[in-house]
């Protein structure tokens, strides 16, 4: 008791083994002024990008966010970006690299504009018969694309502009499966029309076949 008399901090702050001790002060001594702004960062836009890809882990994202901050502390620099340095504090600084994936996922959680995935059982190889597995279903990530990310909708879905919706059409709007059908009187319909499977959709058949298909 008469130690935390003299320590107004308490014990507490002494908890943990003398390595970690000795990092945070390296960590405390290194950061001294240094302020944490909102200014953009390529490099954490680019490395929450090829995490999303699956090009790297997250223990990779948090140690090369984690190398970049201390290079620029170790220049001098008084400000790094807040995004850059959000992605060095995960896992607590890399100490828990198990907890990598779930502060990455929380970090991002708030930044994309997608619908949640559709959870089902199905039927699979495993000791229960089934397992719970999630889907995106694409009508779903088609509205919510058009919705919040129109330039990265027309440049995957449209990439050729109405002009190139017009040709496709243009080309198959005598197939026999269009025979009578209520889209063609319609007005414009084949420059506001997307064919179902541009957006990762399949619907069951009549005709069989490649051309069927097509």
């Amino acid at each position: 008791m008469d130690e935390d008399l003299h320590d107004p901090v308490g014990r507490k702050r002494r908890r943990g083994g003398l390595h970690q001790r000795v990092q945070s002060q390296k960590r405390e001594s290194l950061a001294g002024d240094v302020s944490f702004g909102g200014q953009p960062s390529l490099l954490a836009d680019w490395l929450k990008e090829q995490w999303a890809w699956g090009q790297l882990s997250p223990q990779a994202v948090q140690h090369i966010a984690s190398l970049a901050k201390k290079d620029m502390l170790a220049s001098g620099a008084t400000e790094i970006p807040n995004s850059l340095h959000k992605l060095s504090m995960l896992g607590t600084e890399g100490a828990h690299a198990n907890n990598c994936h779930r502060d990455l996922w929380n970090l991002v959680a708030s930044e994309y504009q997608l619908p949640q995935p559709l959870q089902v059982f199905m039927p699979m190889k495993v000791p229960k018969g089934k397992a719970l597995q999630s889907i995106m279903l694409p009508h779903l990530v088609f509205h919510h694309v058009w919705v919040n990310y129109p330039d990265f909708w027309k440049s995957v879905f449209l990439p050729n502009g109405k002009d190139g919706l017009l040709a496709f059409w243009e080309k198959f709007k005598d197939h026999h499966s269009f025979e009578n059908h209520w889209l063609l009187h319609q007005p414009n319909w084949m420059s506001t029309t997307i064919h179902s499977t541009c957006m990762g959709m399949l619907f069951p058949q009549l005709d069989v076949g490649k051309f069927g298909q097509n």
